[in-house]
């Protein structure tokens, strides 16, 4: 007999990095919701909407506190090494941020 394994997560939850227990509940919430899409296989269209509400809440919280944030050794740097201006940073360098 052959047994299956479903995987019922597609996103990773590990929220520690936050102090603001209510926005890591809405961010879990969304995760959860895009885990949903992921395993029912929704149009990308509906994932991306998600991703992009999580970006969303990230950009926001880095720009209420950028001038703590630019202290960051993690904060990403231009060729040069100057900082790289808000409106500059991918998903990815906000992400390396937050953590």
């Amino acid at each position: 007999m052959y047994t299956a394994q479903i995987q019922l997560e597609a996103t990773s939850k590990d929220l520690n990095f936050l102090s603001d227990p209510e926005l890591a509940q809405i961010i879990r919430t969304i995760l959860t919701e895009i885990d949903s899409l992921a395993i029912i296989r929704a149009h990308r269209s509906l994932i991306y909407l998600s991703m992009s509400t999580l970006e969303g809440i990230l950009s926001n919280v880095l720009a209420l506190n950028i001038n703590r944030i630019q202290t960051f050794p993690s904060y990403p740097k231009k060729k040069g090494g100057a900082l790289k201006s808000v409106d500059d940073l991918k998903l990815a360098d906000k992400i390396a941020i937050a953590r």
